[in-house]
């Protein structure tokens, strides 16, 4: 089923953003690579159930990309490094809760 591989997906994505321990440029590209991979899949289930998925795809994106926006603007390393910390969760959660929606509404 089409929504199996999407959770899939994002179980795997899961791993790989919360492997993430330091907070530097080279895991900022991950997390912002993570952060494309969410959109495309979360557009992905609003294109095939909207009424479900409406609200991830209205609010949850925003706010990633909301804490990416910081994240890019912060100046001092102990800054960056919160804000980071900041995107980094609220990717997690969008992703949690995108799963929580497939197994809760669609399996």
């Amino acid at each position: 089923m089409v929504f199996n591989k999407e959770k899939k997906r994002l179980e795997n994505l899961l791993i790989q953003i919360t492997a993430i321990q330091v907070y530097n440029d080279a895991n900022f590209e991950i997390l912002n690579t993570a952060y494309k991979e969410y959109a495309a899949i979360i557009r992905y289930l609003y294109r095939k159930r909207a009424n479900i998925f409406g609200n991830l795809f209205n609010y949850e994106l925003l706010e990633i990309k909301k804490n990416k926006k910081i994240v890019k603007e912060s100046l001092p390393e102990r800054s960056r490094e919160k804000n980071m910390l900041m995107y980094k969760e609220s990717i997690i959660m969008a992703v949690e809760r995108t799963v929580d929606y497939i197994d809760d509404y669609i399996l």
